[in-house]
């Protein structure tokens, strides 16, 4: 449905670095980066609303290069909305219609039918100004359903909500995707967000893609260190690898400890990811079990993540490491804030990365 191939656009001092990816129909894709990464620049491109430098975009095996916006079937909804002030929630829903020269009663019908799907048929007459953040929301979306696209882009589409206003508005995007059989891509920058709506992730970084995968293969397996950190996929730790036999076991300094890994690592700088879940704790006197490994630490904070769980976080050396641990009300005192622990882990189970990105 959506394929870019090569994709290259320069904005002042900002380039788009040769971005290839394909959108199958149907698919909820949620391009997910930092601020500045690229990522509304990418959808104002497939929409017609920035010029292409280089490479190809297609929709429907189609190209629209240099095709105009209104002619690429495909639906836009701005970061902040774009609502006009001088028109009613029906005129703003009307508007493109009405530039299409639609006749009344089909309008009528289209704003009706988009209006009830969206639960917002008692706002029709009201004013854009007093409407709410979530209103406002459903609003800039009937506009541009109503257009009965074939492509939805959706910019931020919940980034100025409150968090529970966002959650819901997340879960009626998903819902109406999959009712209208729709292909969806959608800017964000937040990982819990996108893993409620998202089939495939296109993760961005200062102009480049550097991941495409499922939201499980982007959380269980990130390219890189950046790409961990940003899904907070665990804890990214960097050492050094002091021995490495071809095939045999590995070496690790870090922090001045060491451990063994089985795996053979290439001697020097090592990046390295613990997920917290993968690792428990030790009192400072505990010994570590056969076949484990162990890093000695002083426990910073217990944060409490609701119900049963909670999350220990521990300083090792320059490393902050997160623990998860269950029932938190029974940790017992030498857990507890000061006190010396031990991580524990299976060395297995540590996931080399790329190291593209500081610490912080």
């Amino acid at each position: 449905m959506i394929i870019l191939d090569q994709v290259t656009a320069r904005f002042g001092s900002f380039t788009l670095q040769a971005v290839t990816l394909h959108v199958r129909p149907g698919q909820y894709c949620v391009l997910l980066g930092p601020p500045g990464s690229g990522k509304t620049s990418l959808i104002e491109l497939i929409s017609g609303l920035r010029a292409l430098g280089g490479g190809q975009i297609a929709l429907e095996g189609r190209s629209v290069n240099g095709v105009d916006p209104a002619d690429r079937h495909v639906g836009y909804v701005p970061q902040d909305y774009a609502l006009f002030p001088t028109l009613n929630v029906f005129g703003n829903i009307a508007f493109g219609l009405r530039v299409r020269r639609m006749a009344a009663g089909e309008v009528n019908r289209r704003v009706d039918q988009v209006a009830a799907r969206l639960g917002i048929s008692a706002l029709l007459g009201r004013s854009c100004g007093g409407l709410s953040g979530g209103e406002r929301q459903r609003v800039a979306l009937a506009r541009a359903l109503v257009l009965e696209p074939k492509v939805l882009l959706l910019d931020e589409p919940v980034a100025a909500l409150d968090e529970l206003t966002r959650q819901q508005i997340c879960l009626e995007l998903r819902t109406l995707h999959d009712s209208l059989v729709m292909t969806t891509i959608h800017v964000s920058h937040n990982f819990e967000e996108t893993r409620s709506v998202a089939d495939v992730i296109g993760v961005l970084r200062d102009g480049r893609l550097v991941q495409w995968g499922t939201a499980e293969e982007v959380f269980r397996s990130p390219a890189s260190a950046f790409v961990a950190r940003f899904v907070r996929a665990g804890n990214v730790l960097r050492g050094m690898v002091e021995r490495a036999a071809d095939g045999g076991a590995s070496r690790v300094d870090l922090a001045g400890q060491q451990f063994e890994m089985p795996q053979g690592l290439p001697a020097g700088p090592a990046c390295l990811l613990l997920r917290p879940q993968d690792a428990s704790l030790a009192a400072g006197s505990d010994e570590v079990p056969p076949g484990r490994a162990g890093l000695s630490g002083t426990v910073l904070a217990i944060q409490e993540n609701g119900g049963l769980q909670a999350t220990v976080r521990v300083k090792v050396g320059d490393h902050v490491i997160s623990v998860a641990v269950l029932q938190p009300d029974d940790l017992p005192p030498a857990y507890r804030p000061g006190q010396p622990v031990t991580v524990v882990f299976d060395a297995a189970r540590l996931r080399p990365l790329a190291d593209d990105a500081p610490d912080r």
